[in-house]
């Protein structure tokens, strides 16, 4: 038997899922965020825009650069062009900023400037995560001994019902201690004072002489 086995953990696998499917629809918000304002969003561009938390912001401005050029061009204009790409970064900096950190959990492919989610290395990664090793030889010796309480308890049992006593697991057993009854259920016994002591005084009623 090999001492450790692969289990899934299903409650994680679609946590993980989940989590992931709602970042894939942040990565294809913020594709669209891009095409709407006419940015490229091939694999080449994609990568440039979301290199560093920066990098969007340095495109916007290297544009706005270049609209303006090097030749002569009135402070009018170019406050105007200043502010017509200051409007562009805002109306898409959250969502391409938000693409950039789903992108770090999220397998896209590329088809030119179209992109789609990479659903089965998605899942494939999230089922990986979900998936753990439990020491199987540990949990089967773990059993065994389950297993001798559940022989132990049928037995004691049996043993009840052929001498007419109370089910001392599920009933109790009943006793007088100070002029106060009491009830004491098996669990409670071994918890606090399993002696041999204690059981006499326990149990001593269902014995006696008749």
């Amino acid at each position: 038997m090999k001492k450790y086995e692969k289990v899934i953990d299903d409650a994680q696998f679609l946590k993980l899922k989940n989590e992931a499917m709602e970042a894939s629809r942040h990565v294809l918000s913020g594709i669209e965020a891009l095409k709407a304002e006419g940015i490229a969003t091939d694999e080449k561009t994609i990568k440039m825009l979301t290199a560093t938390p920066e990098a969007l912001e340095n495109f916007i401005r290297d544009s706005a650069n270049n609209q303006i050029g090097k030749g002569f061009v009135p402070p009018e204009e170019k406050s105007r062009i200043f502010q017509v790409y200051s409007e562009l970064l805002g109306r898409i900096n959250s969502k391409v900023q938000t693409l950039r950190e789903c992108l770090a959990t999220v397998p896209i492919i590329f088809n030119g400037e179209d992109v789609e989610i990479d659903t089965k290395t998605l899942e494939k990664i999230a089922l990986e995560k979900a998936t753990q090793l439990v020491d199987i030889v540990g949990i089967t010796e773990y059993y065994s001994k389950v297993q001798a309480v559940e022989k132990a308890m049928n037995e004691l049992r049996e043993y009840e019902i052929e001498k007419r006593l109370p089910s001392f697991q599920d009933t109790g057993l009943s006793y007088s201690e100070k002029q106060f009854f009491y009830t004491s259920k098996l669990l409670d016994f071994l918890r606090y004072d399993s002696s041999f002591e204690n059981f006499k005084k326990i149990a001593k009623r269902s014995f006696l002489k008749k």
